[in-house]
Order: C-alpha cells, then sequence, then structure tokens
C-alpha cells in the first residue's frame, strides 16, 4: 500500500515492481554493477586509500542513477 513521495516525478512502487519484473535480467544487471562498485569502496577502506575511496563513490552513484532512470523514474530521462 505504499505510495510515490513524489508522484508525477517517480513511479508508484507497483509499477517500480512490474518493470522490475518485465526486466530482471535488467534489473540483476543493475544490482551486480552495484555490488561492484560498493566492492570498490570496501576495497579503498581495506587499504586506507582516500582517493580510490572516492572514485568508488563516483562509481556507486552511477550505478545507483542507471537503475533509477530505468526503473524508478524512467520518464525523467525521456523529457
Amino acid at each position: 500500500n505504499d505510495k510515490s513521495n513524489n508522484p508525477g516525478s517517480e513511479l508508484e512502487p507497483a509499477q517500480i515492481d512490474a518493470l522490475m519484473a518485465k526486466n530482471r535480467a535488467g534489473f540483476a544487471k543493475a544490482a551486480q554493477g552495484l555490488i561492484a562498485a560498493t566492492d570498490l569502496a570496501l576495497k579503498a577502506i581495506d587499504s586506507r586509500n582516500a582517493e580510490a575511496l572516492s572514485d568508488a563513490g563516483g562509481e556507486i552513484d552511477a550505478a545507483c542513477e542507471a537503475c533509477h532512470l530505468t526503473f524508478w523514474y524512467p520518464n525523467e530521462g525521456k523529457q
């Protein structure tokens, strides 16, 4: 029974679920991209490499945004 906090700019939860169900492979690929990016961050933390951690933060942001543009607010990129 969840509702969007920003109707009109993001899809409703049921619509997001439907998109993910329709494109499971795409969603899985996006999730793997996020896992890879967070792996970079963990390696940077373990090696105490601040620059690599900052770079990994950019990779995490890019992975999140790519997924959101596909499944959360896909119409934003089409305007």
